[in-house]
């Protein structure tokens, strides 16, 4: 974002730092909301079931996220290892709270990064919508798809953006 701002000289024009901290209470108001409208006694009625599945949810993504990001980042790939847990285990907005408690002054692009990857990515939403329907013939075709799609883009990130680490 800084590097465009500059090709396009608009540094008079744009207060980053301004930016920063419209953007960090904006956020909070986000999470805000979103804790003020949980339903406590739903939380509270399944509470172990969402124990099981929360715990279940983060030992398969938190290996494949390290894995994935150390080896397709170049750079802060641990920022952007947590906005893809936070945005994987929740939404965007969560993703963006652990960025922020990791890199408190917002020095990391990993909220810029997740945004080009949410646009470029967008068709994948397309299977909010077909998933129900594949779930209705079975799960061999939902699973099916799915793995397909995972090792398509493992393959593709292997072999396109595998970075060289130096070993400090």
């Amino acid at each position: 974002m800084l590097k465009f701002i500059q090709l396009m000289k608009w540094e008079k024009y744009v207060d980053l730092k301004m930016i920063s901290l419209i953007s960090g209470f904006l956020l909070e108001l986000v999470i805000f909301s979103a804790m003020a409208t949980i339903d406590i006694e739903f939380i509270s009625s399944y509470a172990v079931a969402i124990a099981i599945y929360s715990v279940v949810l983060v030992v398969l993504t938190v290996p494949l996220i390290l894995f994935c990001a150390s080896r397709f980042c170049k750079d802060e790939w641990f920022e952007k290892a947590v906005m893809a847990f936070g945005a994987a285990t929740g939404n965007t907005s969560t993703g963006l709270a652990l960025v922020r408690a990791v890199d408190p002054d917002s020095q990391s692009h990993a909220g810029d990064t997740h945004g080009v990857y949410s646009t470029l990515m967008s068709w994948k939403d397309a299977f909010v919508g077909l998933t129900p329907l594949w779930l209705m013939t079975g799960m061999s075709l939902t699973v099916g798809v799915g793995a397909a799609i995972m090792l398509v883009a493992l393959g593709v990130g292997l072999t396109v953006f595998r970075t060289k680490r130096k070993v400090a």
